[in-house]
């Protein structure tokens, strides 16, 4: 009779082990499958600002290689410095003006 007892105290605690050990293994793979899809959508970001960057530095580029050039340089100086030639004649657009305000 008392064999039965340890052999069912026994089989208890190997049970409760072995829950604990599933439940263990369950916790890191659930853990480990929130970590991988938390770093995918990091990668998707980052590719994403990648590809941005990329852009822009051909931009940036396509703008170096042009500086020296006098159509650039007139650019800069009418939108920028908002400079016109000496037979230009320049039109305000009050509409504008005060939409702006």
């Amino acid at each position: 009779m008392n064999e039965g007892k340890k052999n069912k105290k026994k089989i208890k605690i190997v049970h409760i082990f072995l829950a604990c050990a599933v439940l263990y293994v369950s916790w890191i793979f659930i853990r480990t499958q929130i970590d991988i899809s938390r770093l995918e959508k990091q990668e998707i970001e980052l590719n994403k600002k990648i590809t941005e960057l990329k852009k822009t530095e051909k931009s940036l580029v396509e703008e170096q290689k042009s500086a020296g050039s006098i159509k650039y340089i007139e650019k800069v100086a009418r939108e920028e410095l908002k400079m016109v030639k000496s037979n230009e004649i320049i039109y305000i657009d009050s509409n504008k003006t005060n939409k702006k305000q």
